[in-house]
């Protein structure tokens, strides 16, 4: 019995052409490798931009690497050879000079690639490919993340903060614990702030210690990736229960939040004028003069509180493994607050911080530079006009993955890139720096909360 349509077919073609058939065969395959290598050597209009030899036949040694999620150290080794500017598979440039990667993102003309719409369940800030949407949405939101908007709702920042994480460690060592898996308690630190800002409501995971949000969260964002990946696993109940059980407790925490806002707003509770990320969407209106629906809000403040948690998370955690590989600035991070903070009874307030301890906010800088956020590749479209990076041409509408992590190790930009120098974002010149960092991306679509 033949086991397919495609093996009887050939079968059939055995039978009545016997080895005649077999060279025909055998002859098609050679033509058409050889028509792939005259097109790749001669016509390929990505043949003279470096890289190994076989990333103009395949993308298999790139996609393996996205999915060992070791993305970020082969193209440090591939720039390493090839240079700045390095052909890793068929369709995707790799682009490693800090000077490259600031023309890239500066400019709307290159924009978002189209893997990145609809991944939030709805078109946000994060995943819209449109320049009028992100303006848009970013003028919306802009004032919570303002110094004035930050200051105005910082006490119940620092309660949902760095207040509930202090009365946790006591509880941790009353109960005569000393060891934590610190990215975790960041993670729950974060998600706690980041709420506060988003919905004017804290998760409360450092005082409750069983919350399910930050499951769920990651459930979401799961959730959202295979529906717009495989639209038609939203009817698979099997295997999209759970994930869509939990998306669901984040749809209603967002839901139960705007509630209770309207509610606040009409009892004269609440002010309109509170300048939190929930409080601007529901002041704004879309282009249209419509307001923004629940699931645009939805999208807007997950994005802000999935994004949000994990980049502060993630910084902080960096911070404090840098701290510990290099006691010599820990010590100096150390005295530097004691001095400075002398009554250790009173909290220290963010703007205090940013004004007077110089040498922490360095060394945090320093941290997320050799250890940024943004991890593998960033990908942007070349454009209908094509760009020319490093002296090299490349054509239109190529996939330019930005190698955020080369770009902060830029020897033309960072003396002795590789070290970890907290001094170099000291003085005016150490200010300026810190304007380079691409940590929290960089020009017209960085990171509105990276305040």
């Amino acid at each position: 019995m033949l086991k397919d349509p495609v093996d009887g077919s050939d079968a059939c073609m055995k039978l009545l052409y016997g080895h005649d058939y077999l060279n025909l065969t055998s002859l098609g395959r050679k033509m058409q490798n050889r028509k792939l290598v005259i097109y790749h050597t001669f016509f390929d209009p990505l043949r003279n931009v470096p890289g190994p030899w076989w990333a103009g036949f395949t993308s298999l040694p790139y996609s393996i690497k996205r999915l060992q999620g070791d993305i970020s150290s082969y193209a440090k080794d591939l720039h390493k050879i090839y240079g700045p500017v390095v052909r890793i598979s068929p369709e995707v440039v790799s682009v490693h000079s800090a000077t490259d990667v600031r023309k890239i993102m500066s400019s709307y003309r290159y924009p978002k690639t189209k893997s990145f719409e609809d991944v939030l369940l709805s078109e946000n800030m994060f995943s819209t490919t449109s320049e009028s949407h992100n303006r848009t949405r970013r003028k919306q939101v802009g004032p919570a993340f303002s110094h004035t908007g930050l200051a105005n709702i910082e006490d119940d920042v620092m309660e949902s903060g760095i207040v509930n994480l202090k009365e946790r460690l006591e509880r941790m060592l009353d109960q005569g614990k000393d060891s934590f898996n610190y990215f975790s308690m960041f993670q729950s630190v974060t998600a706690d702030v980041i709420s506060m800002i988003c919905f004017g409501r804290s998760f409360n995971i450092l005082k409750t210690e069983k919350s399910p949000f930050l499951d769920c969260f990651r459930s979401t964002l799961i959730y959202a990736s295979i529906v717009s990946a495989a639209p038609m696993l939203h009817q698979v109940p099997f295997i999209m229960g759970k994930l869509r059980k939990e998306t669901d407790i984040m749809l209603s925490f967002v839901h139960d939040s705007i509630m209770s806002r309207r509610e606040g707003i009409e009892s004269g509770e609440i002010s309109k004028d509170r300048m939190d990320v929930l409080q601007m969407f529901l002041n704004s209106t879309n282009p249209d003069g419509s307001d923004l629906t629940e699931k645009e809000i939805f999208s807007e403040t997950f994005l802000m509180l999935a994004a949000g948690t994990d980049a502060i998370a993630m910084s902080l955690t960096a911070t404090m493994h840098m701290l510990t590989l290099y006691p010599e600035v820990f010590e100096k991070v150390r005295n530097e607050v004691r001095s400075t903070f002398t009554d250790r009874s009173k909290l220290i307030r963010y703007t205090e911080a940013k004004d007077r301890l110089p040498y922490f906010v360095a060394t945090v800088y320093e941290s997320i530079r050799l250890l940024p956020i943004a991890g593998g590749l960033v990908s942007r479209d070349s454009s209908s006009e094509g760009v020319v990076l490093s002296g090299i041409k490349i054509p239109k509408n190529v996939k330019l993955g930005l190698y955020f992590e080369g770009a902060n190790r830029d020897p033309g930009l960072y003396k002795s890139p590789e070290s970890f120098d907290p001094t170099r974002y000291l003085g005016p010149e150490g200010d300026l720096l810190k304007k380079e960092t691409f940590s929290f991306s960089h020009g017209v679509r960085i990171c509105p909360g990276r305040k």
